[in-house]
């Protein structure tokens, strides 16, 4: 080694920021040449959206991409209904129509407007706006009236998923990957998933729960996929993934999940509702255990994973 690379000391490794667009994830176009590239979590583009990437160099000529953030306009956030199959909306906003997704035990009419929320470019529709009609003039009271009764639904994204394996100590190791979600034991391992929230169910202290809906993503090919099979649903008090399992304190809230299940909505019901409501308004979120042994897409590939929907009343 030359005197001179003595000084210089160990080469560094050089960070940049540039532009590219979303290929078949998780590749990307860089350069107009194909690479592969990691994903941040709760980064989402759909191919041929524009992103932006930190690109890492280190001196030998090697290359680590990886993508921050989407370059795409904001979706907007209100639309009316011209179109519904019972599962989907196509929604008007401005010039453009989208299709987003809606809960199918909410009734939606051609002609609504509906407020939407966007997971990058995958819209859901949160909740119908109506119009606002002023009240008909009323003779002055001769008591006080009772308060207002406040009414809504909230709609919670999980902002985290994973699975911890009890046998090696670790999240999203054997299983999980991808943030998936599994529970059960298969191969000398035991496993149980969980969904975090950060606390966003918070913001329902004080309010009466009136109906909780969770919803169950699409079933992955593992254990007995082929047939159908109960799925062990608890409460954690956890907002976020701590460094070993959930405490799950109560549960569990068996749900039947057919063959290859596609997923959708249930309803939290009978005994532990209660139980459920009490937990969750203090933050918390969900979890599996138990056999036997299967898993579930998780936040990576099905922003929808976890989602809850919490009829209130205040």
């Amino acid at each position: 080694m030359s005197i001179e690379e003595r000084l210089a000391g160990s080469p560094q490794l050089r960070t940049n920021v540039v532009s590219a667009y979303a290929d078949d994830w998780p590749n990307i176009i860089l350069g107009g040449v194909p690479q592969f590239a990691h994903w941040c979590d709760h980064v989402y583009a759909e191919k041929g959206e524009g992103i932006r990437v930190s690109v890492e160099r280190d001196p030998l000529g090697g290359a680590s991409n990886t993508v921050i953030g989407r370059l795409g306009r904001p979706g907007p956030t209100e639309g009316t209904v011209l179109f519904t199959d019972g599962t989907k909306a196509l929604v008007s906003v401005g010039a453009e129509e989208v299709e987003a997704a809606y809960d199918p035990d909410k009734t939606l009419n051609p002609g609504d407007t509906v407020r939407l929320i966007w997971q990058g470019r995958i819209a859901t529709v949160a909740f119908r706006l109506t119009a606002y009609l002023p009240p008909a003039p009323v003779a002055a009271p001769t008591t006080a009236p009772p308060p207002a009764t406040t009414s809504g639904t909230l709609t919670v994204m999980a902002t985290d998923s994973a699975t911890w394996t009890s046998t090696l100590g670790y999240w999203n190791v054997w299983a999980g990957k991808n943030q998936t979600v599994h529970q059960g034991s298969a191969s000398g391992h035991t496993t149980t998933g969980s969904w975090f929230y950060n606390g966003a169910t918070k913001q329902l202290a004080g309010a009466e729960v009136k109906r909780i809906q969770f919803r169950v993503p699409r079933r992955l090919s593992a254990g007995a996929y082929n047939s159908a099979a109960v799925m062990h649903l608890y409460v954690h008090n956890n907002d976020t993934r701590p460094g070993s399992d959930v405490t799950r304190v109560h549960g569990p809230f068996d749900i039947t999940v057919p063959a290859q299940g596609q997923g959708g909505f249930v309803d939290i019901t009978g005994a532990l509702f209660d139980a459920f409501a009490g937990v969750l308004v203090n933050g918390g979120g969900f979890s599996i255990a138990g056999d036997p042994y299967m898993g579930f897409v998780g936040k990576a590939e099905d922003p929808s994973s976890g989602q809850l929907l919490i009829d209130w009343q205040r």
